[in-house]
C-alpha cells in the first residue's frame, strides 16, 4: 500500500500525488498530465492539500491505470523531514 498526499500548486491549482515514502532518496510525485517524477520536498511543503472533489480524478487515474493501492495521508498530520 502506497502512502500518497494529494496536493494543489497554489499558482496554477494543478492538482498532483505526493508518495510519502522516498524511492531510492528521491521523493515521487505523479501529475496527471506529465505523469511520475521527482519531487522536491520543499516544494511539497509549499502546496496547499486537495480537496476530496479536486484530487478523485488523480486518484481514480492511479487505481485504474496504474493499479496502486493508496492510502491517503493529510498534510496537517505528516511530518516533513527537510
Amino acid at each position: 500500500m502506497e502512502q500518497v498526499i494529494f496536493l494543489k500548486d497554489k499558482e496554477i491549482n494543478s492538482v498532483f500525488a505526493f508518495f510519502t515514502e522516498p524511492e531510492y532518496g528521491e521523493y515521487i510525485c505523479f501529475d496527471p498530465i506529465g505523469g511520475h517524477s521527482g519531487c522536491c520536498l520543499e516544494y511539497a511543503i509549499e502546496c496547499e492539500e486537495a480537496t476530496k472533489e479536486e484530487y478523485l480524478p488523480v486518484y481514480n487515474q492511479l487505481i485504474r491505470c496504474y493499479g496502486y493501492d493508496l492510502k491517503i495521508c493529510h498534510k496537517d498530520k505528516f511530518i516533513f523531514l527537510v
